[in-house]
């Protein structure tokens, strides 16, 4: 049988610095049947060439690596860098739309029947997406997400991200804990909608706490299988910013107390 398509959607916006290793971590996944779809939120000329360079290099790229010794001679291979069969799909804005609308754009041009979104500066570990379509598949669940690293700037790893086992109160009402190290099946997004395009930055919490209260079921999955990269001060635009931050905390205490107002008319005290 067939390994089912995974979508995974990347809004890109001037981050040459990092975007090239988002995508090597996800070229280099140990499950082999993935579509990466690239929004570019109407970067900067020199910032968006990055993406089409990236792309035109999938197919020349080759690695040279020593493979033994025979007689006299030390024996190289030359082989292709990439894996060729990966698909990659690249949309670009004509003007800059902001964060949530351009993730809403890729998740409408997602074609798997798994999806997922990571943001550019990001990394996904080997055996995520493998280990994630397993428990999808085996569970017959619709949302998986797991334990973190949260790197800084350079990728030294800061700390180590556990998050709680599923239950509607602690992953949603207590703050967002169902992380970004995610993947769910694309239905949820026609059955229950994409994301709310009022929330500027804590649309993932909004969106995801909907699928639960519209009673989609989630599973924690207790392994490190993703890298948040942290800026701290060395990167203040877009959702780096402080003001971002201070809209962070905004939205996501009302989107708290809303989760905490539906709880309590299920009768399901905390």
């Amino acid at each position: 049988m067939a390994s089912p398509l995974v979508s995974v959607v990347i809004p890109y916006y001037n981050g040459s610095k990092y975007l090239p290793i988002t995508l090597d971590s996800l070229m280099f996944q140990s499950y082999s049947n993935i579509e990466i779809i690239i929004v570019d939120d109407a970067s900067t000329v020199c910032d968006g060439k990055v993406v089409s360079e990236y792309v035109k290099k999938i197919r020349s790229d080759k690695v040279k690596y020593v493979v033994g010794y025979k007689g006299s001679n030390i024996v190289r291979k030359v082989v292709p860098r990439f894996n060729n069969k990966r698909k990659i799909r690249v949309f670009r804005h004509r003007s800059n739309q902001g964060a949530t609308k351009t993730f809403n754009d890729g998740l409408h041009k997602a074609r798997g029947k798994y999806v997922t979104y990571m943001s550019q500066d990001d990394i996904a570990h080997p055996e995520m997406i493998s280990i994630m379509v397993a428990e999808l598949e085996k569970r017959k669940i619709d949302f998986v997400y797991s334990d973190m690293w949260i790197i800084n700037d350079s990728g030294r790893i800061l700390r180590e991200f556990v998050l709680p086992d599923y239950d509607f109160y602690y992953t949603f009402c207590r703050w967002y804990f169902a992380g970004v190290s995610k993947l769910f099946r694309r239905e949820l997004l026609s059955k229950y909608g994409y994301f709310d395009e009022s929330y500027k930055v804590s649309m993932d919490h909004e969106l995801f706490s909907r699928f639960a209260i519209m009673d989609a079921k989630f599973f924690h999955i207790p392994k490190v299988l993703y890298s948040v990269r942290f800026h701290d001060d060395q990167r203040q635009v877009g959702q780096h910013s402080s003001a971002n931050t201070t809209r962070l905390y905004q939205e996501s205490i009302e989107i708290c107390k809303r989760n905490l107002r539906w709880l309590k008319k299920q009768h399901r005290n905390p």
